[in-house]
C-alpha cells in the first residue's frame, strides 16, 4: 500500500440523527461518504468493514477491556444508511461507542474482478450484518489481505475512519424512571393563573455539593421553551430548545455533557421556562390563540453525576421536599413573546435574586403531562439544534422621517439582536424589527400584521452592559433603535436549525442571478427555523405544507436535510393521528382550529407522499418510505374526497395555484388555473408516486393496486381535461400552436408535462402551447405555488433534435433572466431583495407594499427555481436509479446562454455522496466548451451536452474540452477532440 491513501472516507455519520451525544435509537443506520482520488483512478467500493467497541461514560477507552465486535458487509457499493448490524450489540444508556469503518474499494476499470478468497472461513457478509468475524481476525490486517485480492495493490485500497457517540435514554420515558426514579416535571404554583396573558418568564433554581466527578450529564425536556445555566454559565449555545413538536404526541429532549461546569462543592443550576411555541401566541386573525398546546409550562430533568469510585449520583425534578428545586416569579424577562418579542430589566439581576429568600417559593409537580388519556413520546431530539450561525454589523444608519435612528444591516434575515452600550439605570430602549420601510422612510410594520416584534432593555447603569434575547427571534433587515444612545453597538446573530451547508459554491458570470441564488440559500436559513417554517417575520411562522412540497427539491442541494426533513415528516403523520380525518394536517405541527386544520387540500397535504419519495431519491433510506408508507395509503384512500364515478377529486376548496399574479391580491386562491385541475393533476402525481414507493419497498400488493388506480385516473383525467380538438390535425392557417388542455395556462401545461398524464403524440404539441404562452406573456411568469417548481422543467421537456432542445432552454433562460418587471425572477433582485419574496411584486416599482396583511419578503417558496438552477446552470444533477447499485449517480449537463451573459458558472456541492463540483466555460469566439468535474470516490456520472451523452465516469478530476458547431440556425452538433487517453477527456 502506498503511504498515501488515494482517498479517504468523509462524513461518517449515524443518518437518522445530528446529535452523537444523545442517540436513543438501539439500531441507528450509519452512511458515509467518500473524498475525490488525490489519483488518477476512478475508485469503486467493493465492500466494508464495520467495527464497534463501548464503554461506559466517565470511563478510559480500555477500563472494560471491551470487546471489539467486526462484520464484514456484503459485496456492495453502498454506503448510505447501512442498517446496525444485528450481530453488535444494541445502543444502550450510558456508554459511549467508538464505531470504525474500513472501505475496501478497487479501480474502477477492475470493479467487476473483485473476488473473496481468504481464510479464517470468511464469506462476504449481509446488509443486515448478521455474522461476526472471528475475534482472533484484526481487521485492520484483514482489510489488508482484501486489499491484495484482485490485482495486486496498485488496483485495492482500503480507507478507515472512526465516530464516536453516546447512548442516551432509549427507551423513552421508561428509561428515564429507570434511571432517576420518581423523576417528574415541574411547574411554578401560580403558572396556570392568568395563562392567557405573557408574564414574566419563571426561574427555577436547585444546589448540589458535588465532590470530585469522573463525568456528569443532563438530561431536559420542557413544556414550553428552556435555558440551563450551571454556576452561572449556560451549558448549551442553542436556543428555543426543545423545539417545535405535535407536543400532545411527541415530546424531544435534550442530552447535555456537562462535565466541565461542575466545581467541587456547592454547584447553582438555574432554568428558565418561557411559553414559547408550546402556550404562546401563535397564528392570527381569527385562528389567533394561545395555549394550543399546554396551558402550564414547565420542565423535566435529572443530572447524572458519575463518581471516581464508581456509580453515579442523580439529581432530578420532582417536589421541593424531595428534591429542592425551588421557584420564583421574580425575573429579568418581564415579557417574552415569539411574535411579539422580549422584554428585559436589567435592574433585576440573577445575583439578587438568589440572595433572596423571601421570593422563591415551593415548585408544583405536573401530574397530567403522561396520564393514561395523554401519554406523548419522549424522544431525543434528532434534527440540529437552533443556533448562530453567523454575525451581521451594521451597513447603514438611517434618521427616519421623525427623527429615529434605523439600522441597516445590508440582509433580511431571522435572529435577534445583541447590543452593547452604557446609559444611566432606568434607561428604557426599543428595538422595532422590520423586513422594509416605508417610501417615507419609516418602518412598515404592516408586513408584521399583528406581531409587535419589539424588543426592550431596561439598563442598570453598571457600566457597559451587553444583553441578547433569550426566547424570542424576528425576521427583520432594518431595526428602528429608540432612543439612540451614543456609543451603542449592535449587531444581528442570524439564527436558524444549524443544518450542514450543501450548497458550499455557486458563482456565474450573471451578478443578478448570483444574487438570486444567494437569496434563496438566505430565505431557506431563514425558515428551517426548528421546523420549515413560511416566514420569520409575522404572526405566522408556520409549517405550512405547501411551501415545503414546493421547495423541497431545491432545499436538499442548500442543506443536508435529512434528519431535518425527517423530524419534520414525523410529526407530519402524528398530527395525521391527532386530526382524526385521515388526513395530514395543513401546517406541522397544527397550531390551527380543528377540524379546519386537516380539510383535505391537494398539493399541500400531498406532502406526506411526494416529500419522502424526494428524500429517498437523494438520501437513499428505505426506512422512511416504510414507516410512512401505511399514513400515505390512508391519507389517499380515506382522506382525499374522491367523486366514486370517477376517482378524482370530489369538488371542494383547494389552494391551487396559490398566489398565482393574475389571481385578485385579497383572493390569492382565485387563480387563473382551475383549482381543481390542479388538485385532479396532483392526485395522478400521488398515485404514480405512491407506486413508485411500492416498487421500492417490493410491496407487491401496492404495486397492482397503484398500477390499477394510476392508468384509472389517466384515463379519468385525459377525459376531463385533454381537448377533443387536440386529438385533430393542426390547422395549417392556424397562426398560433393549438389548445391542447380545457386550462390553457403555464401552470396547467407544466403540470401535465412534468407528471407524464399526456399522450406521447400530444407532448410535442403541448410543448409547443406552453412555449407559445410564454411568448405570449412576454416571458413573464403566470404561475403560482403549484407552477412555479414545475414552469422551467416543463420548457425543457426532451425534443426531438437537438436544436429543438436547445430552442427550449433559450426560451427557459428568456423567463428566468430576461424580464425585470414583475412577475419575474429578477424583478425583487433589481428592487434590492436579499431573499426570495412571498408575491412576485411584494414591493411596488415606488416602495410601496403590495397588500400588506399577505406579503412576506422573506418566503422560500418561489425559490424553488433552484433546482433548475443547480441542474443546468450549475450542471450538476441527480439522478436517481432504482437498478444502479450505487443508486445515484450525477448527471453534468450544463449549458451555456450567450444572450443572457451565462458563459461560465462553477458550482460545488455536498452532496450525500461527498463533495461534487462541476465548473465550465464557454469561448464563444473559437466555440468551445471546457468542463471541468470533481467526482467523489465510489460515485459514478454521466457528462452530457445538449442532450449528448459524451462519456460515463468514475470518480476524479476530469477536463473535457468539447467543439460546438453550429450548421446555421436549424441544428447544433457536437465535434468532440481525440487525445491519447480518451475521446476528448484528460484526467489530472
Amino acid at each position: 500500500m502506498a503511504d498515501r491513501q488515494p482517498l479517504e472516507i468523509t462524513n461518517l455519520r449515524l443518518s437518522h440523527t445530528s446529535n452523537l451525544l444523545g442517540v436513543d435509537d438501539p439500531a441507528p443506520p450509519i452512511s458515509w461518504s467518500y473524498s475525490s482520488p488525490h489519483s488518477s483512478h476512478g475508485w469503486w467500493q467493493q465492500t466494508y468493514i464495520l467495527s464497534l467497541r463501548s464503554w461506559g461514560i466517565g470511563d478510559a477507552p480500555g477500563t472494560e477491556s471491551p470487546k471489539l465486535a467486526t462484520i464484514l458487509g456484503p459485496k456492495t457499493s453502498q454506503s448510505e444508511n447501512i442498517p446496525w448490524p444485528r450481530a453488535f450489540p444494541k445502543v444502550e444508556p450510558g456508554r459511549v461507542y467508538e464505531l470504525s469503518v474500513v472501505g475496501v474499494l478497487t479501480r474502477h476499470d477492475k470493479r467487476d474482478d473483485f473476488a473473496l478468497d481468504l481464510g479464517h472461513e470468511c464469506e462476504f457478509g449481509t446488509l443486515g450484518g448478521e455474522k461476526l468475524l472471528p475475534a482472533e481476525v484484526s481487521t485492520l490486517n484483514f482489510a489488508e489481505e482484501l486489499g491484495k485480492l484482485a490485482n495486486g495493490a496498485s488496483d485495492t485500497v482500503m480507507t478507515t475512519s472512526i465516530l464516536k457517540f453516546e447512548g442516551t435514554l432509549v427507551g423513552g420515558l421508561e428509561t428515564w424512571q429507570k434511571r432517576a426514579p420518581g423523576v417528574a416535571p415541574i411547574s411554578t404554583p401560580w403558572d396556570l393563573n392568568n395563562w392567557e396573558r405573557p408574564k414574566p418568564v419563571s426561574v427555577f433554581r436547585n444546589s448540589f455539593n458535588v465532590a470530585a466527578l469522573r463525568a456528569a450529564r443532563l438530561y431536559v425536556t420542557a413544556f414550553g421553551v428552556y435555558k440551563i445555566f450551571i454556576n452561572g454559565r449556560p451549558i448549551s449555545q442553542s436556543i428555543m430548545d426543545p423545539g417545535w413538536t405535535e407536543y400532545k404526541v411527541r415530546i424531544c429532549y435534550q442530552t447535555y455533557d456537562v462535565s466541565e461546569y461542575f466545581r467541587p462543592g456547592e454547584n447553582v443550576v438555574t432554568v428558565l421556562v418561557a411559553d414559547g411555541w408550546y402556550r404562546g401566541r401563535l397564528s392570527s386573525g381569527g385562528e389567533a390563540r394561545r395555549g394550543v398546546f399546554g396551558r402550564q409550562t414547565g420542565f423535566m430533568s435529572f443530572i447524572e453525576i458519575y463518581k471516581p469510585s464508581g456509580g453515579t449520583e442523580i439529581y432530578r425534578t420532582n417536589s421541593t421536599a424531595s428534591t429542592g428545586w425551588r421557584c420564583t416569579r421574580t425575573s429579568p424577562i418581564r415579557q417574552t413573546e415569539i411574535y411579539d418579542g422580549e422584554h428585559y430589566d436589567s435592574r433585576i439581576s440573577f445575583g439578587d435574586i438568589f440572595e433572596r429568600a423571601d421570593i422563591w417559593e415551593d415548585v408544583k409537580v405536573m401530574t397530567d403531562i403522561w396520564s393514561i388519556d395523554a401519554t406523548p413520546t419522549l424522544q431525543a431530539s434528532t434534527a440540529p439544534s437552533v443556533e448562530c450561525t453567523e454575525i451581521l454589523h451594521v451597513q447603514k444608519h438611517i434618521t427616519s422621517p421623525t427623527g429615529k435612528k434605523i439600522l441597516d444591516f445590508g440582509q433580511n434575515t431571522a435572529g435577534r439582536i445583541q447590543l452593547k452600550g452604557s446609559a444611566p439605570s432606568g434607561t428604557r430602549i426599543t428595538f422595532v424589527h422590520v423586513e422594509v420601510l416605508e417610501p417615507n422612510g419609516t418602518p412598515c410594520t404592516g408586513l408584521l400584521r399583528e406581531a409587535k416584534a419589539t424588543d426592550s432593555y431596561i439598563f442598570n447603569g453598571s457600566g457597559v452592559e451587553e444583553w441578547e434575547p433569550e426566547f424570542t427571534f424576528h425576521g427583520f433587515r432594518y431595526v428602528q433603535v429608540d432612543p439612540w444612545i451614543e456609543g451603542l453597538e449592535v449587531t444581528v446573530k442570524v439564527y436558524g436549525s444549524n443544518l450542514p451547508t450543501g450548497l458550499l459554491k455557486f458563482n456565474s458570470g450573471h451578478n443578478e442571478l448570483n444574487r438570486l441564488v444567494k437569496n434563496i440559500q438566505w430565505s431557506a436559513r431563514a425558515n428551517f427555523l426548528s421546523i420549515c417554517t413560511d416566514c420569520p417575520q409575522r404572526d405566522e411562522r408556520l409549517g405550512w405544507t405547501g411551501d415545503i412540497n414546493a421547495f423541497g427539491p431545491t432545499a436538499v442541494y442548500i442543506f443536508d436535510c435529512q434528519t431535518f426533513l425527517r423530524s419534520w415528516l414525523q410529526g407530519l403523520v402524528d398530527g395525521q393521528r391527532l386530526g382524526g380525518r385521515c388526513c395530514p394536517p395543513l401546517v406541522s405541527p397544527n397550531a390551527l382550529h380543528m377540524p379546519g386544520s386537516h380539510r383535505p387540500t391537494a398539493l399541500w397535504q400531498d406532502v406526506l407522499v411526494t416529500l419522502p419519495w424526494h428524500l429517498y431519491q437523494t438520501y437513499r433510506d428505505t426506512s422512511l418510505l416504510s414507516n410512512l408508507y401505511s399514513s400515505m395509503v390512508e391519507y389517499h384512500k380515506k382522506g382525499i374526497p374522491k367523486d366514486p364515478r370517477t376517482g378524482l377529486w370530489a369538488h371542494t376548496f383547494q389552494f391551487g395555484d396559490w398566489l398565482d399574479p393574475t389571481a385578485p391580491p385579497g383572493r390569492p386562491d382565485l387563480p387563473a388555473t382551475d383549482s381543481m385541475f390542479v388538485a385532479n393533476t396532483w392526485l395522478y402525481n400521488i398515485t404514480n408516486t405512491l407506486l413508485k414507493i411500492a416498487t421500492t419497498l417490493r410491496n407487491q400488493d401496492g404495486i397492482r393496486e397503484w398500477t390499477a388506480v394510476a392508468s384509472s385516473l389517466k384515463l379519468q383525467w385525459k377525459s376531463k381535461y385533454v381537448l377533443a380538438s387536440a386529438l385533430e390535425p393542426a390547422s395549417l392557417n392556424s397562426t398560433e400552436p393549438p389548445k391542447i388542455l380545457s386550462q390553457d395556462t403555464q401552470t396547467a401545461y407544466s403540470l401535465a408535462l412534468n407528471f407524464g398524464l399526456l399522450a406521447d403524440d400530444l407532448i410535442e404539441p403541448a410543448v409547443d402551447r406552453l412555449h407559445y404562452l410564454v411568448k405570449k406573456s412576454n416571458y413573464h411568469l403566470s404561475t403560482g405555488f403549484a407552477g412555479t417548481p414545475e414552469l422551467l422543467h416543463a420548457i425543457c421537456t426532451p425534443r426531438q433534435s437537438s436544436q429543438a432542445n436547445l430552442d427550449s432552454i433559450s426560451l427557459a433562460y428568456k423567463v428566468l433572466l430576461g424580464p425585470r418587471t414583475p412577475p419575474s425572477w429578477l424583478y425583487p433582485v433589481t428592487m434590492g431583495a436579499t431573499t426570495i419574496w412571498e408575491r412576485w411584486d411584494a414591493v411596488k416599482p415606488d416602495g410601496r407594499v403590495n397588500t400588506s396583511g399577505m406579503t412576506s419578503l422573506n418566503h422560500y417558496a418561489y425559490g424553488s427555481v433552484g433546482r433548475w438552477i443547480f441542474e443546468t446552470i450549475g450542471g450538476i444533477k441527480m439522478k436517481y436509479q432504482e437498478s444502479q447499485d450505487g443508486g445515484l449517480v450525477f448527471v453534468f449537463n450544463p449549458v451555456p446562454n450567450i444572450e443572457h451573459g451565462i458563459t461560465w458558472s462553477e458550482m460545488l456541492y455536498s452532496s450525500p455522496k461527498g463533495i461534487v463540483e462541476c465548473s465550465w466555460k464557454y469561448d464563444d469566439e473559437n466555440r468551445k466548451m471546457a468542463i471541468e468535474i470533481v467526482l467523489p470516490g465510489n460515485c459514478e456520472g454521466e457528462v452530457m451536452f445538449l442532450g449528448h451523452l459524451l462519456k460515463r465516469i468514475g470518480a476524479g478530476r476530469w477536463v473535457l474540452t468539447t467543439s460546438v458547431a453550429a450548421n446555421g440556425a436549424e441544428s447544433a452538433s457536437i465535434q468532440q477532440e481525440t487525445d491519447s487517453l480518451s475521446t476528448g477527456w484528460v484526467m489530472v
